[in-house]
């Protein structure tokens, strides 16, 4: 077993500077989402803690789909059979997993590098394995730097990657074994929570793996949470979800839920595995045999099946995070929770770990084609005879031994803010985890500052900080902070602001905002209370504070963010005159951002400004988000207003409803989840 340094290059885009304006906490803690016939023990946790939220860290959607050669670090940790890819600057995703014995990738491989909008942060790549941590949905880490270090046992190598995770202020560390002779990667993952107190928590485990026509999905249960299909299909589309049997769902109305190429629209359901070693498994089964199979210690029980569906806008979503003809995937994943959008707690001092192994069994005789519950008893025993469920007990009891092993030999440098947690308070940190002072940067400057001199440095001529924090303990210090001139104390109390507001303190986060204006009108104090007025549903005053922002700059607007969000909050005040006249004074450069045009295009739409949008509509969008269908509603709407004004009348409303379902909607902007 050894590891290596390397890179790859391909075609791809690399992200831009983060969006500097804090993007704030939903005031709901819960999405709205709906029980719609779930079992009594399967409604704990239902859609805790799931509501938006990004703070500290900022949105990432600075990209484009202009992909040109780049070049990406890797780490590649290898034994005789298999080598397992990894990218440290990129969530610590691994990439590949190639099995040298049969020359064959086990995971899906994206040839390409193209962020799209599916993340918290925003940015997102398909393909690999993706740790997901923290928070519902795509990792606040996915695009971000872990630290890797090389430790060794005995002379016998292993791989390490970790991090300090701010929006929970936990430390995540990931240790990956190949042993001699070992036919499966084994990860072995530990969550610490160092804090006094209970922490909302979130885990799972994506893996991506080529979509075939006959691949099929087994799991220890055929009993699972799926998606009520009819949730999927209306105005509000709010995800309803149930308890079923595998493998015939009401999502797919008697066929075969097993095969994800059966759903012709974008679907999900969760297998509801008993807390048992013989049932804490997933397998892809495909037609020549292969099953690529996942295998952990039971407290990670719970799991996924995740595919686009075979329906136009799922097509495109494939081919949108790929290419044409490569973009094929579908996910098995697994998870400490029943569903994604169920919560579970890590108490305070706590530390949970598991052990995950990943690798490829053969089935000459297919057997798993047949009944399903025969099927999954059969692909059990295959993937048993690979690893046994003694076998992986002593895995985990030996990776877990190994899990304090100190190594300073680091090979990949993360972010500098467990350095500086270590500068706080040295007792957080996990002992054996190294976090280097030199890594030290100018996010974490002005904080450093705060703590050795009590007073928080930096530029207030700039329009906004280099970073923000959540974490009430240096809340308390700016507090404390001395500040000299009223921009000084006005923008301490912008960023305590912000820090309260996170921390669901809503009243207090306005009341401290209400202060920091009164001490200095900026930009960004009458920008957060703009969005903390518009959170509270108060669309028109949040409105004004924008354009008083917005006033500060004389018409040259530092950041296309200020424009973004302004161009949305007329919007939601129906002020489609005053959104078309902003647009036409921007700056030419914000007249092509993406994010900009694609708010504008609702305007445009009431305005009858046709010329403008016929020109959106045969764009392609880099920041299309996951489960947006406003461009393909304004088309259709577009289409139907033209047909009218072509007969010169009004259609009635049942006539209006079936011309639009009948409108074709062009390839490069129909992303519908289920059409």
């Amino acid at each position: 077993m050894k590891v290596t340094v390397s890179s790859l290059t391909l075609l791809g885009v690399t992200l831009g500077d983060p969006n500097p304006l804090p993007v704030f906490m939903s005031k709901s803690r819960q999405l709205p989402l709906q029980d719609f016939g779930l079992l009594s023990e399967e409604k704990e946790g239902f859609a805790n803690e799931t509501g938006f939220r990004t703070l500290p860290y900022l949105m990432q959607d600075n990209y484009t789909r202009e992909k040109r050669p780049i070049t990406i670090k890797t780490i590649i940790l290898e034994n005789e059979i298999l080598r397992a890819t990894f990218l440290p600057e990129y969530g610590a995703r691994l990439y590949s997993l190639y099995d040298k014995k049969q020359k064959r990738e086990l995971l899906y491989v994206n040839p390409v590098f193209q962020p799209a909008n599916l993340a918290i942060r925003n940015a997102w790549f398909s393909g690999g394995i993706e740790w997901n941590i923290g928070h519902y949905g795509h990792t606040f880490l996915t695009m971000e730097d872990y630290f890797a270090v090389v430790c060794s046992n005995n002379g016998v190598e292993f791989l390490r990657f970790y991090e300090y995770e701010r929006c929970k202020r936990v430390f995540i560390q990931m240790d990956f074994h190949l042993f001699s002779g070992a036919e499966h990667l084994t990860a072995h993952i530990r969550i610490d929570n160092s804090r006094n107190e209970a922490v909302p928590m979130y885990w799972w485990t994506n893996i991506a793996l080529p979509e075939e026509q006959n691949v099929r999905i087994l799991s220890g249960t055929r009993e699972v949470i799926f998606i009520k299909p009819q949730s999927l299909d209306g105005k509000d589309k709010i995800h309803g979800f149930a308890h079923g049997s595998m493998p015939f769902l009401e999502s797919l109305d008697g066929i075969d839920a097993s095969y994800p190429c059966n759903f012709h629209f974008s679907n999900e359901y969760f297998f509801q595995n008993p807390k048992r070693s013989d049932c804490t498994w997933e397998a892809a089964c495909y037609g020549d045999g292969n099953i690529f199979y996942e295998r952990s210690t039971e407290n990670l029980r719970y799991r996924k099946m995740f595919c686009w569906g075979t329906h136009k806008g799922g097509k495109r979503w494939k081919e949108f995070l790929s290419t044409k003809d490569t973009g094929n995937y579908l996910e098995i994943q697994a998870g400490l929770a029943p569903t994604q959008v169920h919560g579970f707690t890590l108490q305070a001092s706590e530390t949970i770990s598991f052990t995950q192994v990943f690798g490829v069994a053969k089935d000459a005789s297919k057997s798993f084609e047949g009944d399903w519950q025969n099927a999954s008893l059969l692909t059990y025993d295959l993937i048993n005879e690979k690893i046994s469920s003694e076998q992986l007990i002593e895995f985990d009891s030996h990776c877990t031994s190994l899990a304090n092993l100190h190594s300073d030999k680091i090979i990949h440098t993360g972010s500098g803010w467990g350095a500086l947690e270590a500068v706080l308070d040295p007792k957080k940190i996990p002992q054996h985890l190294v976090f280097p002072m030199y890594t030290l940067g100018k996010e974490q400057e002005s904080w450093l500052y705060l703590l050795k001199n009590g007073s928080f440095q930096t530029d207030v001529k700039r329009s906004w900080p280099e970073s923000y924090m959540t974490d009430p303990i240096w809340l308390d210090l700016l507090t404390k902070s001395i500040a000299t001139t009223p921009a000084e104390k006005s923008l301490n109390l912008v960023l305590i602001s912000v820090g309260q507001w996170e921390n669901g303190n809503f009243c207090e986060a306005i009341q401290t905002m209400e202060n920091a204006l009164k001490l200095d009108e900026s930009p960004l104090a009458l920008r957060c209370m703009s969005m903390f007025l518009r959170e509270n549903g108060e669309y028109k005053k949040a409105l004004q504070y924008m354009e008083k922002a917005i006033a500060c700059f004389y018409g040259k607007i530092p950041h296309r963010a200020f424009a973004e969000e302004f161009i949305q909050l007329a919007l939601e005040n129906n002020e489609h005159n005053k959104v078309w006249d902003f647009y036409e004074s921007l700056h030419v450069q914000y007249k092509q951002e993406e994010r900009i045009v694609l708010s504008i295009a609702r305007s445009a739409l009431k305005l009858k400004k046709w010329d403008f949008l016929k020109l959106q509509f045969a764009k392609e969008f880099a920041v299309i988000r996951e489960g947006d269908n406003s461009l393909t509603d304004i088309y259709k709407e577009f289409v139907c207003m033209l047909h009218e004004e072509s007969i010169g009348s009004k259609l009635d409303s049942i006539s209006r409803d079936n011309f639009i379902a009948a409108i074709v909607v062009p390839e490069n902007i129909d992303f519908r989840m289920f059409s």
